[in-house]
This record gives C-alpha cells, sequence and structure tokens, in this order.
C-alpha cells in the first residue's frame, strides 16, 4: 500500500464558514493496490499549515486534481455551543463516465480512538431520527457534475448528533467498489388513463435505503429527432460502455451515450432489426455478449450488438414480467416470480430452478450490482406513478424451490420504470 506523502503541498482557500482555527497537517494519499478504482486518502488534523475552510487538492484513482474542503461552523446550541464538524466538499472533479462520474464517495471521521459517528442528511446513508449512530457518509457523483458535498445534520438549535471539531483528528475520503451508479428507463407502461405507452427517458437514481429513492433526469431518448417510446431491456454494455436497449413496438435494438445527453435529450443510434418476435429483456455479460428473452416465445435469445443479428435457444418455461440478468461470473439468469439459472459458468444452457415468491407485478426488471445483490422492481400504476425496488442476495442458494428472502428498498415516486440497470 503505496503511501504520497503531501506535506509540503501549498493549501489553496476556497471560502470559510468559520473564523476557526483547528488546523490539520500533512495529506496522505493512500492507493488500494487490489482495488484499482479505491482511493483513500488519509487528512491528519491538529498541526500544521491548513485550516477548516481551507482545501488540498489531491491526486485520487479517477482523477489527479480533486480539492478536498473539510467544514466546522460555530453552533449556539444551549450547554453545547462549540464549533462542530458540519462538512467535507469535494470539489474540481472530473466527471465524466471515464473518471468521476457514477463513482460513490465515501467520508468517515476519526478521533482519537477510533471512528466518530456522523448522523447524516438524506443525501448521505441515513439522518439523525432513528438516534442510530452511522460512522460514514456516502454519495455518489453525477455524471457530468464536479463537486460533491457531504453534509452532517443537525438541527437549526441543537448539536446533537455532531463531532466537537477539535476531537476530529483525521478524515478518510475513498472511492469504494460499492453498487455503481443505478439508472432507471421509463417506456415499457401503457397508461391506464389514455392507453398510451409511456415515453422512453434516462434517469439517474440516488438510492436511499428505506426511503424514496431521488433521481434527475439525464435525457429523453431521440431517435431522428423524434421521441421513443415503448422502451424497455436498458443494460449497460461492460466493454464499450455504452447502454443498449429494445424498442417493444417493433425488433428495433437501439444503443446510446449517456455523457452525450445534451439540454435534456439523448440522440440513439439503430444497431439494427432482428426479424424476430419483440424481446423485452436484455443483458450483457462480463465480456460484452448481448442476451435477450422473448416472453411471446418463451427463448432465450444471444444477440449480435453490432447488427441485431440473433441466434435462439428454446427453454420450456411459461414467463411474464420477466427480467434478465448476468451476474459477476457471467451466468445468465431469468426472473418471473421464480429465478431459473439459463446459462451456468461453464456457458451450458439449461432451466433449472433455484427459488420462487419474488416480486413479479409489471416488471422487467433485473440487474446485479459490483457486489453481487440482484435488485428488481415492480411499476405501479396509480395517482401518482411509482416504481417498487427490491433487493436479494443468491450467495449459498442451491437449485430448488425454496422462497427467495428479498428486502424493499425503496419507491421511485412519480415515474414508472420499464428497467434498471448499475454501471458497474
Amino acid at each position: 500500500m503505496p503511501i504520497l506523502n503531501f506535506q509540503s503541498m501549498k493549501a489553496r482557500r476556497t471560502g470559510s464558514k468559520n473564523a476557526f482555527n483547528y488546523t490539520f497537517g500533512f495529506i496522505a494519499l493512500v492507493v488500494v493496490a487490489s482495488l484499482g478504482s479505491t482511493l483513500a486518502a488519509n487528512i491528519n488534523l491538529n498541526s500544521g499549515p491548513v485550516e477548516f475552510g481551507q482545501g488540498v487538492t489531491q491526486a485520487t484513482a479517477c482523477d489527479n486534481q480533486i480539492t478536498v474542503t473539510p467544514y466546522s461552523t460555530f453552533i449556539n446550541a444551549p450547554g453545547n455551543a462549540g464549533h462542530f464538524f458540519t462538512s467535507v466538499q469535494l470539489s474540481g472533479i472530473d466527471g465524466s463516465s471515464d473518471h468521476c462520474g457514477g463513482k460513490s464517495f465515501k467520508i468517515s471521521a476519526y478521533g482519537s480512538s477510533g471512528l466518530i459517528s456522523l448522523y447524516t442528511d438524506t443525501a448521505g446513508t441515513s439522518d439523525q431520527s432513528d438516534d442510530t449512530p452511522h460512522f460514514y457518509w456516502q454519495g455518489t457523483l453525477p455524471l457530468g457534475s464536479n463537486s460533491l458535498v457531504a453534509t452532517f445534520s443537525h438541527n437549526a438549535d441543537s448539536s446533537y448528533g455532531l463531532a466537537p471539531a477539535q476531537n476530529v483528528v483525521k478524515i478518510t475520503i475513498e472511492t469504494v467498489p460499492g453498487s455503481g451508479t443505478l439508472y432507471g428507463l421509463t417506456g415499457a407502461g401503457i397508461h391506464d388513463s389514455d392507453g398510451e405507452a409511456d415515453s422512453a427517458n434516462l434517469y439517474m437514481l440516488t438510492i436511499n435505503e428505506g426511503s424514496d429513492f431521488t433521481y434527475e433526469l439525464v435525457g429523453a431518448l431521440k431517435y431522428n429527432g423524434e421521441q421513443i417510446i415503448h422502451a424497455t431491456g436498458l443494460s449497460w454494455d461492460p466493454v464499450d460502455s455504452m447502454f443498449y436497449f429494445v424498442s417493444n413496438d417493433s425488433d428495433s435494438l437501439f444503443k446510446f451515450d449517456p455523457t452525450t445527453a445534451t439540454n435534456g435529450e439523448i440522440n440513439v443510434y439503430l444497431v439494427g432489426h432482428s426479424n424476430y418476435t419483440p424481446y423485452p429483456d436484455l443483458a450483457f455479460d462480463p465480456t460484452g455478449q448481448l442476451w435477450g428473452w422473448s416472453e411471446a416465445d418463451d427463448n432465450l435469445i444471444k444477440i449480435d450488438k453490432t447488427d441485431a443479428s440473433i441466434e435462439v435457444f428454446e427453454k420450456d418455461i411459461d414467463t411474464w414480467s420477466t427480467g434478465l440478468a448476468s451476474d459477476l461470473e457471467g451466468r445468465i439468469w431469468l426472473k418471473t416470480d421464480t429465478l431459473y439459472l439459463l446459462i451456468d459458468s461453464n456457458g451450458v444452457t439449461g432451466n433449472p430452478q433455484y427459488g420462487r415468491n419474488l416480486p413479479s407485478d409489471r416488471a422487467n426488471m433485473l440487474t446485479v450490482d459490483s457486489s453481487g445483490i440482484f435488485w428488481t422492481g415492480a411499476r405501479i400504476a396509480g395517482s401518482p406513478n411509482f416504481t417498487e425496488i427490491y433487493k436479494f442476495d443468491i450467495s449459498g442458494l442451491s437449485q430448488g424451490s425454496d422462497d427467495i428472502p428479498y428486502t424493499f428498498v425503496g419507491n421511485v415516486p412519480g415515474i414508472r420504470l420499464s428497467s434498471i440497470e448499475f454501471t458497474n
């Protein structure tokens, strides 16, 4: 684990929320060799030329010039007034997809005897309402953004849950191999009110476990200037870093680069037509091979991503509301309310059942995060529309028909997603 000493680096003042004189000394960058995407920057406080409210430029795994600025705030709390550690800002970040865009940053604070609990706002891991200490803040940098702020929550007249600034001796900032960035696509559902298919829009989702997801529109999907409708099967190619999807009203396969969004629109490219029945589910394996599932014929499809030509593998499965995904080993899984293994790690095709009683209401959704956890969902028509998101773990799962335990993660309010996909 190489350690780079930044003691001689000149501090750059970026503004201050305080007139606070607690200082911190040398800056060290720790690069974890076993995780190429992992940054761990250790910022030691209490002696040196840099104060709270000043920024230090750091080299990181995804950008060689990120400015890290810790802040303290004076809180005139009855019986407990003082300066408290309230936030850390990361700025000057390259938010493109091949740098830090979509990366997850984890921030922790240490006192002389170990980790200090940080109650965080809803942009991080939790809040102070449950009286449970949380020892880190974690947030994802949206594509195209150049800054990220970790704010440690408190009431305006209370310092409850905050760390006194003088007790903070070290801050660590790292990128972690967590779930990657989660995207959602609208476009498969039929509105109960007007009978028309939903428009295809791409959203970046922020996971707030136990409460509603937040999200931002990346762009409306347009082909030759026309809005795409009734789209599903969003899948991320780990080789060329492009999204692929299918038009569920035809046999058309499209692709696009999410970083090209301009003025809320994304131009998509037609890969080709398969001359086959529509297939609402897509999944890339780790090698970049694209697979699909046809609900109409209950067949697995091997797709050439250069021209949309296909090879069909017949399966004896009666399916509906399916989801298709590759795990980290390259195995291909199909989900209805039951989980099937279609291709094993040796490339052998079959359809053994690995569990049942998964959420299956109007859901062509299945994706796997970089920790190997499966995520699925159900789109719900109502006033307003929303999408339920669930996750489940198949580690240790053996062939059979036992129920698969799953966890409700939260709702995506206001939109009905046709598919979800992690970019790992």
